[in-house]
Order: C-alpha cells, then sequence, then structure tokens
C-alpha cells in the first residue's frame, strides 16, 4: 500500500482564537453576574491588591494555560485520530474493492468494473478512483475532482489466480479527502474548549481532593490488579466497597475479571479437549488406514496362495489313485476299494472346500445357514482323519485321536464341523516339523458341553498373534523371511463356523511348545444315543 498524505488542519491562529474566545467567556462569566452594578463589577480590580485577588487570579492564569494546553492537546489528538480514522478507512477499502475488481479486470468486463467503481465512489470521502491495466493504461477513472487533489491516496494491485500461480493484472488508485472529518474534529474541539473552561473555572479548587480521594484510589488498585495479570501474579480483586459509580465500576470490573477467569479456564479445558479429541482422530484414521493396508497386503498373499487348501485334497486323490496304481502293478486288488473310497471322500471334500471358499464371505454377511442333522461324533473324527493321513505321513507326522468310548451325537451341520476339524488338522500339520504329533480328542464337561480339540507339538504362535490369526487372510510366518502356505481362511472359517453352531473357538500356544485349539459346542447340541 502507497499513500501520500495532506492533512488540514486547525492553524496557530485559529487556536489562540479558540484560547482567547475560552478566556473571554470565563472571565465575562465571572465578571459580570446577573444584576450587578458598576461598582459591584469594579470590585474584582480592588480585590486584585489582596492575596484572595492574587490567589484568585493566579488560578484563573493556570485555569486558563490548562485550557490552552487543552485545545492543543486535543487538537493534535483529533488530527491524530482523523488521520488514523481516514487511513484505515482507505486501507480498508482500498483492500476490498481490489478483490472486487480482480473477476471483472481479469475478464476485461468494463462494465461490471464501472459498477464496482460507481459503489465506491458514492462514499463522500472519495473523491477519485481509478483502475489501470499491468501496462500503465487507465480501464476506468471516476471522481469529484481532478486526480491528485485528495488528501490521501492508496494504490493496491489487483491481483487473480490460485495458490500455485498468482499474476498482477491491474492497479487500483483511490483518492480520499480528510475535509468532513477535519469539519467535525473543530466542531468536537470548540465544545470541548468551551465545556473545558466550565469545568476547570468550577471544579478547579476541589478535583484535586475528589481525584485523590474517590477516583485515584480506586483506579490505582484496579491498575495494580490489571498489572498483576499482566505479570501472571494470580486472580486477585480490587478490594473497594462504595455505593456509588466507582463502586459499581469495580463490582463490575471484579465481576468481569471473573468471568474472564472462567473463560480462559474453560479455554484452557476446551483446548486441551480438542487436542486430545485431534489425537484420538489421528489415531483412529491411522489405525483404519493401517488396517485397510494390511487388509489389501492379506488379500494379495491371498490370491497368490489359493492353491494351498485347493491342493490338500487333490494330493489326498493323487495320493490313493498312486496307490491303486502301484498296487494293481503289483496284482494287489485288497484295498483298491477302499483307496477308491478315500478318493471319493477327497473328491467331495474338495467340491465342499470351494464351496467353503464363499462360506466365509456369507458368514460375514450373516446369509449362511445351516443344514443341521445327527453326526457320530467319532466317525466324523475318523473321516476327517482319514483325510489328511496322507499328508500327515508326507510330512513324518503322526496322528493320534483320543474319543470316549460311548458315542456321542452332535446335532450340527455336518459338512461344517467336518470343515472345522479339516481346517484344523491342517493348519497343525502344516505348523508341526517332521516327527511331531498331532492329537485330535473329544471332551465332555460336567455341564454337558462337548470340546473339539485339536492340539499339536508344532512351532506354537506368539501371544501378540493369537488375535491376528483369527483375522481372514491373516497367518503365521516361520521366521521373518519364510511364510507359510495356504490361505490364511482356516481358522477364521473354523471360528465363524464355530460361532453360528453357538460354540467358541479357543487358542492357547507357546512358541516352540505347540499349539492347542478348542472348539467347545453348547450342550443343548450334544446327545448319547441309548442302547
Amino acid at each position: 500500500m502507497r499513500w501520500r498524505r495532506r492533512l488540514n488542519s486547525v492553524t496557530c491562529g485559529e487556536r489562540a482564537e479558540i484560547s482567547a474566545a475560552g478566556k473571554e467567556t470565563l472571565v465575562s462569566e465571572q465578571e459580570s453576574p446577573a444584576g450587578a452594578t458598576p461598582r459591584d463589577r469594579m470590585r474584582p480590580f480592588s480585590m486584585a491588591r489582596s492575596v484572595q485577588a492574587r490567589f484568585f487570579l493566579s488560578c484563573i492564569a493556570t485555569a486558563s494555560l490548562v485550557l490552552a494546553v487543552f485545545v492543543v492537546v486535543m487538537d493534535v489528538v483529533n488530527r491524530n485520530a482523523v488521520e488514523v480514522q481516514l487511513t484505515e478507512k482507505l486501507n480498508r477499502v482500498a483492500a476490498n474493492h481490489s478483490i472486487l475488481l480482480a473477476d471483472p479486470v481479469g475478464r476485461h468486463d468494463m462494465v461490471q468494473t464501472e459498477l464496482v467503481l460507481s459503489s465506491a465512489i458514492s462514499d463522500p470521502d472519495i473523491i477519485h478512483i481509478a483502475v489501470t491495466d499491468d501496462d500503465g493504461v487507465t480501464l476506468a477513472s471516476l471522481g469529484r475532482d481532478q486526480p491528485g487533489s485528495g488528501s490521501l491516496i492508496a494504490q493496491r494491485t489487483i491481483r487473480m489466480g490460485n495458490a500455485e500461480e498468482i499474476r498482477t493484472i491491474g492497479l487500483l488508485t483511490i483518492e480520499m479527502t480528510n475535509s468532513h472529518l477535519v469539519a467535525a474534529a473543530r466542531q468536537r474541539l470548540s465544545i470541548s474548549a468551551m465545556v473545558g473552561v466550565l469545568l476547570l473555572a468550577t471544579l478547579l479548587a476541589v478535583s484535586d481532593y475528589i481525584h485523590r480521594r474517590f477516583i485515584g484510589r480506586p483506579i490505582r488498585e484496579m491498575k495494580s490488579v490489571i498489572d498483576g495479570t499482566e505479570r501472571g501474579l494470580g486472580e486477585a480483586r480490587v478490594m473497594w466497597q462504595s455505593q456509588d459509580d466507582i463502586g459499581a465500576v469495580v463490582e463490575a470490573f471484579n465481576s468481569m475479571r471473573d468471568r474472564q477467569s472462567a473463560f480462559e479456564h474453560a479455554l484452557q479445558e476446551a483446548h486441551a479437549t480438542l487436542e486430545q479429541r485431534v489425537q484420538e482422530r489421528t489415531a483412529a484414521l491411522v489405525a483404519a488406514r493401517d488396517e485397510a493396508e494390511a487388509a489389501n497386503r492379506a488379500k494379495g498373499a491371498f490370491l497368490a496362495s489359493m492353491s494351498h487348501e485347493l491342493r490338500t485334497p487333490l494330493n489326498a486323490m493323487i495320493g490313493f489313485a498312486q496307490l491303486i496304481e502301484m498296487k494293481e502293478r503289483a496284482g494287489d486288488f485288497e484295498k483298491s476299494d477302499e483307496y477308491i473310497r478315500d478318493i471319493l471322500n477327497s473328491g467331495e471334500h474338495l467340491l465342499n472346500l470351494i464351496n467353503d471358499l464363499l462360506d466365509l464371505s456369507k458368514i460375514e454377511a450373516g446369509r449362511s445357514e445351516l443344514f443341521e442333522t445327527d453326526v457320530e461324533v467319532g466317525d466324523l473324527i475318523e473321516t476327517v482323519v482319514d483325510m489328511v493321513a496322507s499328508l500327515a505321513q508326507c510330512n513324518g507326522i503322526s496322528i493320534a485321536t483320543e474319543t470316549p468310548e460311548d458315542d456321542i451325537v452332535l446335532h450340527a451341520d455336518t459338512q461344517k464341523v467336518c470343515q472345522i476339524v479339516l481346517n484344523l488338522l491342517s493348519n497343525a500339520i502344516k505348523f508341526t516339523p517332521s516327527g511331531g504329533q498331532v492329537t485330535v480328542s473329544v471332551e465332555r464337561d460336567r455341564w454337558g458341553k462337548l470340546a473339539l480339540v485339536v492340539s499339536d507339538t508344532g512351532i506354537g504362535i506368539a501371544r501378540e498373534d493369537v488375535a491376528r490369526v483369527l483375522e481372514p487372510f491373516e497367518q503365521v510366518r516361520l521366521t521373518h523371511h519364510q511364510a507359510t502356505e495356504g490361505t490364511g481362511l482356516g481358522l477364521p472359517l473354523a471360528n465363524g463356523l464355530a460361532a453360528m453352531h453357538g460354540g467358541k473357538l479357543r487358542i492357547s500356544s507357546k512358541p516352540g511348545r505347540g499349539t492347542r485349539v478348542t472348539v467347545t459346542f453348547p450342550a443343548k447340541r450334544v446327545s448319547t444315543p441309548k442302547r
């Protein structure tokens, strides 16, 4: 912002006239009371020889001097106030109209540009306004006087663009006059001078006492409290009580101070709460982002290792087929029928497995259904163990079963329970090194609940990974650089299928000592057939 100042002011002669007029008014009022006789009017001259008269005249002289100083100070203050007020107004108008002119000047819309200038020139303090382009060519100009006749001139560049690129497209020039403000200042100065004469003549004798006793003291105390507050010396109150205006001001000041303190405390609490909320929101967003990234990585790993769950029954089918071929070449057909049944079972399981890959999404969506029948638990476990026997044998792992002598019947979806046991056995074999053992047991507690337990002597699961392995597409890594095969759906699917039956899946494990997975079914699903 560039501006130059040409401020009209009250001349020294005018100030002298005002001072003389005020003094003359005071003398005339003091020396010419209503109904005074010529002899009475001559009495001050005779009193001038006395101490009282000299004191009175000295007081008048002092009052006149004070009034003169008051007039000069008021003139300077008013002049500075006019300058500040006009400058602030000019800056504000120039800033606002430079923004308003950016669009029409950028579009070379002279009609809209002149409309904006017309709205500005309607201000009586603005005498000229003009817009030039970046080459200095005047695009529009309005004013009541010739350019350069104003008291203040402001120039503001007109810019347009976004945060990345801002370019200058023109220059706005505004001229203002201070004539209205100067006239108002002179009027206020005259009134102030007359009022000052009356007040000085009336209150000269008692003002000092009143100020010191009834005004100065509470003000000094308030100032002391304010200074102490600025220096951080606490929240003191002004200790002053009176039934006058000063007392009301002090009471209002104390009330304001109390409200300010309460507001500051509330603001601090709100600031702390806001910071806490921002931190919580930020943490939640970071957690959500991490979860999304982890899900994407897990899904990518799932697509890359989908063949694991499909390969298990296929390997069983191929293994039994190879055994049949070897037996036929050797002329041994003793177990061919059994192998064929195993192949058939594995093929059926493969079909079921493909369907189960879609069941997890149905379970999560709450659209999966149970087709419940009564199944003998011991037979179901033997069937599943036969399906993974070849895989365990190839890995050098032994499988043991521990079932009660009495038959136990479970009212459940046979396919889904079979899937639960198969997933648990497959995981146990996968994470058990060669020479290890996997045990499948059936337990029943005193409340009648049925527990299917699959335990192994494998690598185990770290405590921080127990909850994670129950999430879809998550797996435990053998080392930092070696990942296991599989989709990562085994445990999550088993957990979801158990929950559909009203059961629970629990994992207890210690790294290097093995894992124990327990699936508990409610007692209402368990029964013992009568013999």
